[in-house]
């Protein structure tokens, strides 16, 4: 009779870590899809713009310093370029569903008066920023007003909608500030993403 030993495997299941960050990639596909008819020519240069823009330089520069940590190498700038530029402009299929997902999402969130109001608001404060830099002689028409405090003029302006959008609670002050938090939280993404995408547009 024989014995047979069978020696048990140790199988270890390798994780992708050099896959992007949600945020990354939701910046990333926004930028894709907005410049998805462009020229190679000018698909580059709306890049250089996009990137130098100083909340996605900073967002950028975490993704670069956590991928490298992760242990990924070579320039990890270029792979997003390429990403940006031969994924997700073109990729079809479950991606635009993501994608689709992500816009259905927002405005599921936020009513649409809310982002008409947001998208009037971000555009009155670039053109002022533009009309200030224009009166002091630079013609290059830089934009320097930040989605930060863009953010933070709009909600004392129009402290109003965060109160409509706060739920009804039991006044606890506790409550309060929980639903608070998450009102703005939401407001604040929403509010930053649309100001990218339209400052990347002018």
């Amino acid at each position: 009779m024989n014995t047979y030993m069978i020696e048990q495997a140790k199988v270890t299941i390798k994780t992708n870590r050099h896959t992007y960050s949600d945020e990354v990639v939701e910046r990333l596909s926004s930028f894709a899809k907005i410049h998805e008819y462009d020229e190679r020519k000018s698909f580059k240069e709306a890049w250089q713009k996009w990137i130098e823009d100083p909340d996605i330089k900073t967002v950028i520069g975490q993704e670069v310093s956590r991928l490298t940590s992760n242990g990924l190498t070579g320039d990890i700038l270029e792979r997003m370029y390429k990403s940006a530029r031969y994924y997700y402009r073109k990729k079809g299929g479950c991606e635009d569903e993501i994608v689709k997902s992500v816009i259905r999402k927002e405005y599921e969130g936020l009513p649409r008066s809310v982002l008409r109001t947001i998208d009037d608001y971000i555009h009155g404060e670039i053109n002022r920023s533009i009309l200030e830099s224009e009166s002091g002689g630079n013609k290059q028409r830089p934009i320097e007003i930040t989605a930060a405090k863009s953010f933070l003029s709009f909600c004392k302006m129009h402290y109003n909608i965060i109160s409509d959008m706060i739920p009804p609670t039991d006044e606890k002050s506790t409550n309060m500030r929980e639903e608070l938090k998450k009102v703005t939280d939401k407001l604040k993404k929403t509010y930053k993403n649309r100001f990218y995408n339209i400052k990347i547009t002018l």
